[in-house]
């Protein structure tokens, strides 16, 4: 009798633990999903060059790089700045080319290619965990 008990219990337990394995991956693949649908937000705004929409997803500040310039910007002053360069960039196109989580932090990062009206910019994004899900730290435009 202690075999078919010992049998049953050990059944249970891998059945548990399978449990657990799956709700973990699908923990996972929802968290994945959540930070996919904000970069997809973020490359959306991009290509409309919306800079509100893009700040949108600034944290309190953000650091960005235009054409080699770099600075710390409040999330209204960053707004602005990318609202200049749109203006002065108008936006044909934006696609991400490479996306990849940060082997160090929970952060995220992603690699684009701007097209405007006159050349073409190199675009990265550095995205960081936040109570929101995650918020735009660092972009940088280079051409």
């Amino acid at each position: 009798m202690s075999k078919a008990l010992d049998s049953k219990f050990s059944t249970v337990s891998l059945f548990r633990k399978f449990m657990m394995v799956l709700l973990l991956m699908g923990l996972v693949v929802a968290i994945a999903r959540a930070q996919d649908k904000q970069l997809d937000a973020i490359a959306v705004a991009i290509k409309s060059g919306n800079a509100a929409s893009v700040a949108r997803y600034f944290g309190p500040s953000v650091d960005m790089t235009l054409n080699n310039t770099s600075s710390t910007y409040s999330r209204t002053q960053g707004e602005q700045v990318l609202r200049d360069f749109f203006s002065r960039h108008p936006v044909r196109d934006f696609k991400i080319d490479y996306s990849g989580n940060s082997t160090s932090s929970d952060s995220h990062f992603s690699i684009g290619t701007l097209r405007t009206e006159t050349c073409r910019f190199k675009v990265y994004l550095f995205l960081r965990p936040s109570d929101k899900g995650y918020t735009v730290k660092e972009i940088r435009f280079e051409k």
